[in-house]
């Protein structure tokens, strides 16, 4: 479904379906304000979702103040891959746009809770109305921290019906 593009909200890009379903779990929290996240196609890795954050996606931010961008990719054991794509942001844009991503690739979070990317997606919306860390401190999600500091202090009151 469409973002309300007059209302405060998030645009997801995800690297692939497995990012994709994680966004979408999340998206099905209960708390989450309807029309708030708009997941679009996956991009087909992460150069091409940094890519397409810069193609599309910069222009949009420029246009709506209300446009904010997540980016999910996998940082492949680089987890300096995030601080260097954040580094390309424009200054003026960099409050604006998330980047967070798995040490290697979501298909092992899966593997480690034994349940679905969806559902792994639920449990990350739930740590963060809930302000727990028990999933975000798992050794693929932990490098995040920073990152997920800065979404929830913009998002919470973007996303979620409270």
């Amino acid at each position: 479904m469409a973002a309300n593009r007059y209302a405060p909200h998030l645009y997801v890009i995800p690297e692939d379906d497995a990012n994709r379903q994680i966004a979408v779990g999340f998206e099905k929290d209960y708390r989450i304000r309807p029309r708030s996240i708009q997941i679009v196609s996956p991009a087909g890795g992460w150069k091409k979702a940094l890519e397409k954050l810069s193609d599309d996606y910069y222009r949009i931010l420029e246009a709506n103040q209300n446009s904010r961008v997540l980016v999910i990719i996998d940082c492949d054991c680089d987890t300096e891959r995030i601080s260097r794509a954040l580094d390309e942001v424009p200054e003026h844009l960099r409050d604006r746009v998330f980047i967070v991503g798995t040490k290697s690739e979501p298909e092992l979070l899966r593997k480690t809770f034994n349940t679905s990317l969806e559902k792994i997606g639920q449990a990350i919306a739930d740590e963060c109305f809930d302000e727990e860390v028990k999933l975000w401190s798992h050794e693929q999600l932990i490098h995040n921290s920073s990152e997920v500091k800065r979404l929830k202090r913009d998002l919470f009151s973007i996303v979620f019906d409270i």
